[in-house]
């Protein structure tokens, strides 16, 4: 039981940087989401915004950490992620990370 209670507590919030274009994430296992990325880039079988993005820019791109978050659930990181999202205005997010129950209702 203890290891599911801490299962987000390495979580964090990440941003990738294609040229002047840049996608904010989340990962409850940063190293392991970056790898993902790596894997998406290198044989796709994602067609979202940003990997066009990065094939567009001759497969150039960062990623970095912007933080630590350290949270007790899945939802509660995506409502972080959100949150930096709305603060940031990143050009690569094609949707929300989650929306609310009213917003569900009102799509």
């Amino acid at each position: 039981m203890a290891a599911e209670e801490n299962k987000f507590e390495d979580s964090a919030i990440y941003q990738i940087d294609v040229g002047d274009d840049f996608y904010i994430g989340s990962a409850q296992n940063y190293i392991a989401r970056k790898s993902k990325h790596k894997r998406n880039v290198k044989y796709p079988i994602e067609y979202a915004p940003l990997y066009k993005a990065i094939w567009a820019n001759d497969n150039k791109y960062t990623i970095k950490k912007l933080y630590d978050f350290p949270c007790k659930n899945k939802k509660e990181l995506l409502w972080e992620e959100r949150r930096c999202c709305e603060e940031l205005k990143p050009t690569l997010n094609e949707r929300q990370a989650i929306i609310s129950t009213q917003e569900r209702k009102d799509y």
